[in-house]
């Protein structure tokens, strides 16, 4: 089993207005949760589960 810790806290004042609803891992790109693309590279690279720590709104 590979694991690995995803770090996804932080307010993400910087991409404000972005960030007013929705938190930095949430935000969409290309249709997809910002933290997708961690997520998928991790997958493809052999990890098969994960830890995602947060911060802000981590009920989203």
């Amino acid at each position: 089993m590979t694991q690995a810790f995803v770090l996804a806290a932080g307010l993400g004042t910087r991409l404000r207005p972005l960030t007013d609803e929705l938190p930095k891992p949430l935000i969409p790109i290309f249709q997809k949760p910002l933290v997708t693309f961690a997520l998928d590279h991790l997958i493809g690279v052999g990890v098969n589960r994960f830890v995602i720590n947060t911060h802000r709104r981590p009920e989203l």
